[in-house]
């Protein structure tokens, strides 16, 4: 009754701001009034109340009124109101996914009979104080394009029976009743679903309003009324060719598509599909990012980053938006998963790496310092619990480092970005274009206090005097939020701040590095590092002039899309 009695009190200030024009009386002869004179017009006023006449000839809509609260509000009621009812043959109960939003959105506080009822005028209805039903007069005076078949005046307001539900509907019930064109998007949303204490619930699309939750904190879902939310629905066709086109991104970088790379690409396209608010012309149609849904997933333990739908990029049908009870639909014309998405990094450890090809004999890397691999105790990796983590495990990682004695000036260590297949053959990876942070990972350490040049595929990309190599973290240790766009620096899925509550060394785990500089590829590219050592650390051929290099990362940026 609480909620019942907030969708009221939003109406009431609704109805009090609308304008409404009345014209004169209008033909309604084909209409059933629902009096004595066998609908031959005029204006049959009865005495029952809605609720009498409601019990009396339309039991199916009067027990969901009842079971729900509706019919309580309306006899509590200070005004008239409009009632909006169906033949008992079309409300088949089994089939309505959310009752209360149905039921709700069939009462409007705007009391107008029949006769009255002019052109494109709006009923704002209890299910949501902002959102309407338009009623067209025609020579068939219809609901949405729904036939009204019999008109009531009733002692407290107003009964119009329609021919069948009109078609504006909740989010929820909309998106369950979409047909065999968006059954992708219909399987990939729902799947996440459940019930748990006889309520329904969402683990990826259910998100808190606030950081810290008291018990009767709100939070944003899909099925609750109160938000006004935006849906852009994208078909099998744009998702199947998104995903196609994703996929070959990671192929190409990576050798092969994981279940991971395969979690972050479907849950993007969802995601993106989802907004807390009104989306507007400017929104959709600008070139400013839009960002979706916001705050706390149900059994997240942080933050959850909005997903960013890009306009100049993807694409809607802004001429024929579906209005909806709680918001908007729109259909999605141009689909494609962001590379930043996609890819989300690209790490080469270098020792793994180096004896995977066969070191500098083979075609992936190329030295003329006196280099090699050095072994370190491996850091712990982070097993997932069913009840802590939606992902599996994060696996235990190498800390072995490539150690270079004896540097002298201009001395280079060169390698490419590579794969293995599943014979365990090296190959050449291949990244898309556009922009990435560029990381290293090394030895915090004073014998590798010197200046580097780094240069990608031929371009150097640090500033002139290059880079103070002393200041790569030990292994890869300490990148997390260091210059990447917020992301942490982490592995896709990994939460630092949780894991830190168990492992206190989580934040150093399987980090991007120091952030060296941002480099452009112009084109899909393989990836070629080079390093060369510019100054000494004591006079050159030291046993202190030392290279230590752990691992090199490249991380799409926000704008790589």
């Amino acid at each position: 009754m609480k909620k019942i009695n907030s969708y009221i009190t939003a109406s009431l200030l609704a109805i009090f701001s609308l304008l409404v024009l009345i014209p004169a009386c209008k033909d309604d002869d084909e209409l059933d009034n629902g009096g004595d004179n066998g609908g031959n017009g005029g204006n049959v006023e009865i005495k029952e109340s809605i609720t009498e006449y409601l019990q009396e000839n339309y039991a199916t809509m009067y027990t969901l009124f009842s079971e729900n609260g509706v019919i309580d509000s309306i006899e509590s009621y200070p005004y008239d109101v409009t009632v909006f009812v169906y033949p008992d043959s079309e409300v088949v109960v089994d089939e309505i996914p959310d009752v209360e939003a149905f039921v709700l959105g069939c009462v409007s506080d705007l009391a107008i009979g029949f006769p009255a009822v002019s052109d494109k005028l709006e009923f704002p209805l209890w299910s949501q104080g902002t959102s309407v039903a338009s009623v067209v007069a025609s020579d068939n005076k219809s609901v949405d394009n729904i036939k009204i078949s019999k008109y009531i005046e009733a002692s407290n307001g107003h009964i119009y029976e329609l021919e069948k539900p009109f078609h504006k509907r909740p989010l929820y019930d909309y998106l369950k009743g979409l047909g065999e064109e968006y059954s992708l998007f219909k399987e990939l949303v729902f799947r996440d679903e459940k019930e748990v204490d006889g309520k329904i619930v969402h683990s990826l699309m259910d998100r808190y309003n606030t950081t810290e939750l008291a018990e009767d904190d709100y939070r944003w879902n899909m099925r609750d009324l109160s938000f006004t939310s935006t849906l852009l629905l994208p078909s099998n066709e744009l998702i199947e060719n998104a995903v196609a086109d994703a996929y070959s991104k990671i192929e190409a970088a990576f050798g092969t598509v994981s279940q991971m790379d395969s979690m972050r690409v479907y849950r993007w396209i969802v995601e993106s599909s989802f907004y807390d608010r009104e989306l507007t012309l400017n929104d959709l149609l600008g070139y400013d990012d839009v960002l979706s849904i916001a705050g706390y997933r149900a059994r997240n333990h942080g933050a959850v980053e909005r997903t960013r739908w890009r306009p100049s990029v993807q694409q809607v049908d802004v001429d024929n938006p579906i209005p909806l009870v709680n918001g908007t639909c729109y259909r999605v014309t141009e689909l494609k998963v962001p590379n930043y998405i996609a890819i989300w990094r690209v790490k080469e450890y270098m020792v793994p790496a180096w004896n995977a090809v066969g070191g500098a004999s083979s075609a992936y890397f190329n030295t003329d310092m006196n280099i090699g691999p050095r072994g370190y105790t491996g850091h712990g990796g982070y097993t997932a619990d069913p009840e802590e983590t939606e992902f599996y495990s994060f696996p235990a990682i190498s800390y072995d480092l490539m150690q270079g004695l004896y540097c002298d000036v201009d001395q280079y260590f060169e390698f490419k970005l590579i794969n293995l297949d599943g014979e365990g053959t090296p190959y050449a990876a291949v990244l898309p274009a556009g922009e990435y942070y560029l990381g290293f990972g090394g030895k915090n350490d004073n014998e590798a206090a010197w200046y580097a040049e780094v240069s990608i595929n031929g371009e150097v990309v640090t500033d002139e005097g290059g880079f103070w190599w002393k200041n790569l973290p030990t292994f890869d240790r300490n990148g997390g939020n260091n210059g990447y766009d917020g992301t942490g620096g982490y592995p896709w899925g990994f939460d630092a701040d949780f894991w830190a509550t168990k492992d206190g060394s989580a934040a150093q785990y399987d980090t991007d590095g120091k952030f060296v500089s941002l480099i452009t590829l112009d084109e899909p590219s393989e990836v070629t590092v080079k390093i060369v050592r510019l100054t000494n650390t004591a006079g050159g051929g030291s046993i202190w002039d030392r290279v230590y290099l752990h691992s090199c990362v490249l991380r799409p940026t926000r704008d790589n899309y």
